[in-house]
């Protein structure tokens, strides 16, 4: 998985405004099926916590959530290759978080 500086720019009222919004490639395979996806996020959910814990420290977790557009979808197993165009509708969420709570 790879995240790289999309195109589109998170909104006005985002916690940074005019940061670009990312774009996720995937590569996932196992003994028998490929998958390989890149999705532009269309915007973004964005959470921070700060806990205070023992000993006067905090813990800290940062917490993202990203609707996506699918842009690329290939799916290689034993009966071909699917891409975008044989689907009616494609859908995604991305997740990435950083930091730990206790």
């Amino acid at each position: 998985m790879r995240k790289l500086p999309g195109r589109q720019l998170e909104g006005e009222h985002a916690e940074w405004p005019d940061s670009p919004l990312p774009i996720f490639e995937v590569e996932m395979w196992n003994g028998r099926t490929t998958v390989l996806i890149e999705a532009q996020a269309i915007s973004r959910a964005h959470w921070t916590f700060d806990q205070p814990t023992r000993g006067r420290m905090t813990s800290h977790l940062t917490y993202n959530e990203y609707p996506l557009q699918v842009l690329k979808l290939s799916i290689t197993d034993e009966n071909g290759r699917r891409n975008l165009d044989d689907f009616a509708w494609v859908r995604g969420n991305a997740e990435h978080s950083w930091g730990i709570l206790h």
